[in-house]
């Protein structure tokens, strides 16, 4: 009668383990799977709180260059940008309810002013007919305005600087500076 590879127990025909042996190692490799997940889990969070901690002293040298530039006496300023859609109407269809600048307003009110507009459009191509089943594109109107870019811009001062318990400041600076020139 054959016997089990491991343990030495006897199996059936053409069995090389017994069933004792096969679930002992069915066991160990999912525990060496879930030991290996765990191992790999680890060093993900490991990486992502050296990431994090590589992150946070970047924006403290840059907020201390910008207090700097302002204690110098130099103006520092922050811009970013806001979509808003306004009320248009392209081929029949309202593009939007309202022009609604409650957010622009709640900027003006934090210290942010309106520098530029850029206006979004979009251009409808028209179709010429020719014939019951032919068709040629013709010209189309184009300009349609069914959005504004606004650029907002403002300026720092010392004592917001200093204060951001809210990280406002921390987050622009990831967001605006850090991500984009990849310092």
């Amino acid at each position: 009668m054959p016997r089990c590879t491991k343990c030495g127990t006897s199996v059936g025909l053409f069995a090389k383990l017994c069933d004792k042996c096969k679930r002992e190692i069915e066991m160990d490799r999912v525990r060496e799977i879930n030991e290996q997940q765990a191992r790999k889990a680890a060093a993900i969070a490991q990486a992502e709180q050296r990431r994090l901690e590589q992150l946070r002293k970047r924006v403290a040298e840059k907020k201390s260059e910008i207090r700097k530039l302002l204690e110098s006496g130099q103006s520092v300023f922050l811009y970013d940008s806001l979509y808003l859609p306004v009320d248009s109407l392209l081929l029949e269809n309202n593009l939007s309810e309202v022009f609604d600048i409650s957010s622009v307003r709640l900027l003006g009110l934090s210290g942010w002013e309106v520098v530029s507009a850029v206006p979004r459009t979009m251009g409808v191509g028209l179709k010429n007919h020719t014939g019951a089943t032919l068709e040629a594109w013709g010209g189309g109107i184009g300009g349609n305005i069914i959005g504004v870019h606004l650029i907002l811009k403002k300026q720092l001062a010392i004592a917001g600087s200093d204060d951001d318990s809210d990280h406002t400041l921390d987050t622009y600076i990831e967001n605006h500076i850090l991500r984009t020139s990849n310092m």
